[in-house]
């Protein structure tokens, strides 16, 4: 028995629950359970007891560990004494713990804070507007500068790490171009990337990593447009392509987060024309970010600005900083991913082959199929479309092939 999500086209709809699945030869046949709870409101809370409310604080950001601990990390305000804050919770956000970080002395502005495989990966920059990196390897506790080969003048502003050895950090130079550094010793030292597809890519607002996909959100660079688009790229961030369009104006989006169930969340806040108030957003991608929509939340009203959006133990988790009394507070919300409802059953039969596989899967499926391959524990490695998937990239092993929603074991040799 497996864990199967099943997602149906133009429905925006999520089932996670156990499917009988037979294979017979090459054909898997799957009971599916179809969703009709499609836009169930997602509520949030505050998760502020601990963080120290009432400091000046602008930028901040947040990771959660591969535990289910988060940590979050709040900038020094200018005239404010010492290091930046970096907090801790142990219990999903209900308390928060001074960790009392040692190296981050000139750090002032926090940009980014990732977690990796090696420890936890902080972008920011200092009072001269030199952008600085750091690594922790105990959870942040303690910190050293990794800026080997990064022109300081460059605003770095996000990180993904595409394996063990390969990491990128993204941001602008003083023209606003995109650039890309890429690390292959887990940051002691960096080269810049040659890449294309970039000149329309503007301010970028997040860089994240989904299965085989790099996407960025940001302003279109050269374009009279407000609005926000998503570029993507499918060859480690060498080349680029806008794929979709959110028709808000200057809308801004921290981070994109992928659920266990293939789905991808995304929070941003714009100001609404009509009343010059910060309104916050939040969007849903059922197809790996080709398309994205909106759904309903409540409880992040009057919040003005978004910097971090993390998911653990099935909770999503925001921060970001609102003005309250004159003063600029950090806050943090939570919110549980509520359940689906289910309703009527249909069969699916997908045919996948040859298994064992080598460099390439055919699938006798519509071309339009959706195909995820995941590791055993279910880390999304590729996403495509189509009848004949390129695995070339995969190393050998063991992996879960879905097809529309129907999954099964394969290998590859």
């Amino acid at each position: 028995m497996f864990i199967f999500g099943s997602l149906i086209s133009g429905n925006l709809s999520l089932t996670k629950m156990k499917n009988s699945v037979i294979l017979y030869g090459l054909v898997l046949i799957a009971s599916v359970l179809v969703s009709t709870n499609l836009l169930a409101q997602y509520h949030w809370t505050p998760k502020t007891n601990g963080l120290g409310l009432g400091i000046h604080r602008i930028t901040t950001s947040m990771t959660a560990l591969a535990n289910g601990d988060i940590v979050i990390c709040m900038d020094t305000y200018p005239g404010d004494p010492g290091s930046p804050d970096v907090f801790k919770s142990t219990d999903q956000g209900d308390n928060w713990v001074a960790m009392n970080a040692i190296g981050l002395n000139n750090l002032h502005a926090v940009f980014s804070l990732k977690s990796t495989n090696s420890g936890l990966v902080l972008l920011g920059r200092n009072l001269a507007n030199e952008s600085l990196i750091y690594k922790s390897v105990d959870n942040g506790l303690n910190w050293t500068l990794i800026n080997n080969g990064i022109d300081v003048k460059d605003v770095m502003m996000d990180m993904v790490e595409i394996s063990n050895t390969h990491w990128l950090v993204g941001g602008v130079d003083n023209n606003v171009n995109y650039k890309l550094y890429k690390s292959t010793n887990q940051g002691a030292s960096w080269s810049e990337l040659q890449i294309s597809g970039n000149d329309n890519i503007g301010a970028a607002y997040s860089f994240d990593i989904i299965g085989n996909k790099l996407l960025i959100t940001c302003f279109k660079r050269g374009s009279s447009s407000p609005y926000t688009y998503l570029f993507e790229s499918t060859d480690n961030g060498l080349n680029w392509v806008e794929k979709f369009e959110f028709q808000k104006d200057l809308l801004q989006i921290p981070n994109i987060v992928l659920t266990d169930d293939h789905v991808l969340f995304a929070l941003g806040y714009y100001k609404n024309p009509a009343t010059q108030l910060r309104e916050v957003l939040m969007y849903r991608s059922i197809n790996f970010g080709d398309t994205w929509d909106t759904i309903p939340i409540t409880g992040l009203e009057d919040r003005s600005y978004l910097s971090g959006l993390v998911i653990s133990n099935n909770t999503l988790f925001v921060c970001g900083m609102s003005k309250q009394g004159g003063l600029v507070n950090t806050f943090v919300f939570s919110s549980a991913l509520p359940p689906v409802g289910v309703s009527k059953k249909k069969n699916i039969v997908v045919k996948a082959y040859p298994n064992p596989f080598q460099n390439q899967v055919f699938i006798d499926a519509p071309y339009d199929s959706e195909v995820i391959i995941t590791s055993i524990t279910g880390q999304v490695l590729l996403y495509s479309k189509g009848t004949v998937i390129d695995t070339s990239v995969l190393p050998k092993g063991i992996y879960v092939l879905t097809v529309n929603g129907v999954s099964q074991k394969v290998i590859k040799n």
